[in-house]
């Protein structure tokens, strides 16, 4: 194989456990275990928030303010959690906020963004790897062989992070370190 065959399969690997796939897909997930009559309705919500997260992403990257599309430059991070943490705290919100589990998980969620966002000066950590972290522990609750496929991806995801240069291994830990607690936070 050569090395441009596997940089295209690290980046696709990369795209398909991307937080916003991951994410909409344990919301999915939750919806389908608990409220499968309501998934038209409760799912555009999510749609709706990665819809804006993504299009402020395309809107930095295309307008040249970040050097890769996945903000990989710390000076680059400020500008996303600014737009993240809101976009994550109205969800929880209209969900319920601490009174409802999605919410509550949804705060948690937040809670990793926020400590990732202060500790950004020493680490830029992975929010690959913190959203995939996360779903692990909830998408075991909800439906165990979907969490265990999860927990299998964590290694993978991060050897990509790690062969696209995007990461180091301090960084691509804690961002796994990070989405686990928050997980398990969010499911006990």
């Amino acid at each position: 194989m050569t090395a441009r065959m596997r940089h295209v399969l690290w980046q696709a690997l990369s795209i398909v456990l991307h937080p916003f796939w991951v994410l909409a897909g344990l919301w999915l997930l939750a919806l389908w275990r608990h409220r499968p009559d309501a998934i038209g309705q409760q799912a555009w919500p999510m749609l709706l928030a990665i819809a804006v997260c993504a299009a402020y992403v395309l809107w930095r990257w295309r307008r040249g303010d970040w050097g890769t599309i996945d903000a990989s430059g710390k000076h680059e991070r400020t500008s996303l959690y600014v737009v993240l943490l809101p976009v994550i705290l109205a969800l929880a919100l209209w969900q319920g906020g601490w009174a409802s589990v999605t919410g509550r998980a949804l705060l948690y969620f937040a809670l990793a963004l926020m400590l990732a966002w202060l500790g950004n000066r020493r680490l830029k950590i992975s929010l690959h790897l913190l959203g995939l972290g996360f779903a692990v522990p909830v998408a075991w609750q909800l439906q165990p062989l979907v969490g265990m496929l999860l927990a299998a991806c964590l290694p993978w995801l991060a050897a990509s992070r790690l062969a696209l240069g995007r990461h180091t291994l301090p960084e691509v830990l804690a961002g796994s370190g990070l989405g686990l607690a928050a997980g398990v936070l969010a499911i006990a």
